[in-house]
């Protein structure tokens, strides 16, 4: 975990520095970087630090985002398998999904690439599936459902101003 984060980091303090929307080829080279490994080789593009840092956050971003989209799963598997949601804190859900949400959208609002936070809003819709099956599951009261409800669509509302 502690790993997968700091690769987050070094992607984020990568991706800042390169907040002036670089073209990309093939979604992981800048255009310099993409001309150099076509006009003078592997070797050459590996000797280069800028371009192969560069290169390596933007896969690094990529396979983040794709590990993302699986990182739930299992709980929902097993919430699914079991019929029950016994032992999950709804509230650690809701504020998980919160500052998912939050962290996107700043990084939507500064510009950043996809690659950067997309596992944000991976989880995050992930997040949404549990709490509904929690939801469906348990005996919440209408007003924890309605307040989160509510509290979401103006969050977001207000997130899009």
């Amino acid at each position: 975990m502690g790993l997968v984060l700091l690769i987050a980091l070094v992607g984020l303090v990568s991706a800042h520095e390169h907040l002036e929307k670089v073209p990309l080829a093939y979604g992981v080279f800048s255009k310099e970087c993409f001309d150099k490994l076509s006009a003078s080789g592997v070797a050459s593009f590996l000797q280069d630090t800028d371009c192969l840092v560069f290169s390596a956050s933007k896969a690094v971003g990529y396979v983040i985002v794709l590990g993302s989209l699986i990182v739930k799963l299992p709980q929902i598997m097993k919430i699914l398998s079991k019929s029950s949601v016994d032992g999950i804190n709804p509230i650690s859900y809701y504020t998980e999904t919160i500052t998912y949400i939050n962290t996107a959208a700043y990084a939507i609002h500064i510009g950043l690439q996809f690659s950067v936070y997309g596992e944000n809003v991976f989880t995050s819709v992930q997040n949404f599936v549990i709490i509904l099956l929690i939801w469906q599951l348990s005996d919440q009261p209408a007003i924890h459902k309605l307040a989160f409800s509510a509290f979401i669509i103006g969050y977001l509302f207000v997130l899009q101003q």
